[in-house]
């Protein structure tokens, strides 16, 4: 957990996430034509039989031509936005340094779960009752389970630099988080004076769900028998 102090923060910018929607028409034409070729031997077997045998042979040649219409557009997703922020810091000496906060949005958060509910149903093979089950609930799960403090947390860093330029004195920021470089954390979560702890990214969500995992599938095995 590291201790920031809101009155030097240099930079703040938020990063919105984009969808992109739209379809595509079209129509597609295919030319092709046969060449075959045949040849055929018949011998008299008697007044009124004979037996003949034939060789034939074909082949079909085409030519496909597409036509494709592509209309789309492309929008910020305004409640997904990712957050970047320059903290003004010093080192062990004493010494002037920077910090350097990122976050995730709440978009990455929920694909990063989808992937893990998503493998999990992969594993038990896409041909079971257990796998089918899991990949149709992926994104419920994904969208129930990822927090969505990031954007709050952005808010509350606009607001501290509001208030340093008006002469007050903002709360104290805690930022828990995984480093990603010297100088570089990526947050996990955050803590605004003596509020509730921000949550930005689930860390602890792969082991509590192996666990859970583990539990059900415990508890389907079936009883085995122990003899002497």
């Amino acid at each position: 957990m590291t201790r920031l102090d809101p009155r030097r923060v240099l930079e703040v910018e938020r990063h919105f996430d984009e969808k992109t929607s739209g379809e595509v028409r079209g129509t597609l034409m295919h030319q092709f034509s046969m060449f075959g070729q045949s040849f055929g031997l018949g011998h008299a077997a008697g007044a009124r039989t004979s037996v003949a045998g034939g060789v034939h042979s074909t082949a079909i040649r085409g030519m496909s031509d597409v036509h494709l219409n592509l209309a789309s557009s492309t929008r910020h997703d305004l409640v997904g936005d990712a957050l970047f922020a320059l903290f003004e810091t010093h080192d062990s000496a004493g010494y002037g340094d920077t910090l350097r906060v990122t976050a995730l949005s709440n978009g990455a958060v929920v694909e990063w779960i989808h992937a893990l509910v998503t493998q999990t149903a992969q594993k038990f093979g896409m041909d079971t009752h257990s796998g089918t089950t899991l990949q149709a609930y992926a994104r419920r799960i994904a969208g129930h389970l990822a927090p969505a403090d990031v954007s709050y947390l952005s808010d509350r860093l606009h607001l501290a630099l509001a208030q340093e330029k008006r002469g007050e004195h903002p709360p104290q920021i805690f930022v828990e988080g995984v480093p990603s470089g010297r100088g570089a954390v990526v947050a996990t979560s955050a803590r605004i004076g003596s509020t509730d702890n921000l949550c930005i990214v689930p860390t602890a969500l792969p082991s509590m769900w192996g666990r859970a995992v583990g539990d059900a599938l415990a508890a389907a095995a079936p009883p085995k028998e122990i003899t002497a």
